[in-house]
């Protein structure tokens, strides 16, 4: 199950980056709730939360508007984790970023 997921040699967007991450969340994403099947979990409503404006569109957009590259890894995002279990919060307030903005540890503490 565990594959290394590194940036393409070639020069890609921010948005495309971020998209990828998507799809490696996906693919964790259907990996844990099959290993919780036994706990009931599909009666739980589940969200997943994303702070990119650009990739939340392309994933609520048809894959077939876009090219093959954004096309794909859409399709495979919308069919694995679902467009409704997706949601939008502002990167200030996402706490998975906190290391990526360069937080202070005392900022951490409060």
């Amino acid at each position: 199950m565990t594959k290394a997921f590194v940036a393409p040699l070639k020069t890609e967007s921010i948005p495309r980056l971020e998209l990828l991450g998507w799809v490696t969340l996906a693919r964790v994403h259907v990996t844990c709730v099959k290993v919780l099947e036994f706990t009931k979990t599909q009666d739980w409503e589940r969200f997943v939360w994303i702070d990119s404006s650009t990739v939340l569109s392309w994933i609520r957009t048809p894959p077939r508007e876009f090219r093959p590259f954004v096309s794909a890894r859409v399709a495979e995002v919308e069919w694995t984790i679902g467009v409704e279990q997706i949601r939008y919060i502002k990167s200030n307030y996402n706490a998975a970023d906190a290391l990526t903005r360069g937080i202070h540890l005392n900022h951490l503490m409060k």
